[in-house]
């Protein structure tokens, strides 16, 4: 089973703690806007939450858009909903005549 909405707060607010020790409050708001990034892509609200991460300007605003976020999540159950509308689709990489092609190229260019 996905981790519980409590489980991801806690370790997102974690990192974001030693995030902002370590860069200082400013560059560390910046920094952290990537990593957010990455925690909620493909989460239910990820995108508006990204948003919100991304226009906070303080260590302060940045906790509050986390905060609120999982607390969004929250409101929709105990662990976390890969549904949202910027989910992440799992599907193969390249078709058979993709993989074929990128074959015959890979050994064009290795007798090259």
């Amino acid at each position: 089973p996905t981790p519980t909405v409590s489980e991801a707060r806690a370790i997102v607010l974690e990192h974001l703690g030693d995030h902002y020790a370590f860069y200082g409050g400013e560059l560390g708001v910046r920094i952290a806007r990537k990593h957010l990034g990455w925690y909620s892509r493909g989460l239910t609200g990820g995108e508006i939450a990204r948003g919100e991460f991304n226009a906070a300007e303080t260590v302060t605003a940045q906790r509050e858009a986390v905060e609120r976020f999982f607390g969004r999540l929250a409101d929709l159950g105990e662990r976390l909903n890969y549904g949202g509308a910027d989910r992440v689709v799992d599907r193969p990489l390249r078709t058979q005549q993709q993989r074929a092609q990128c074959a015959i190229g890979e050994g064009e260019a290795l007798a090259a």
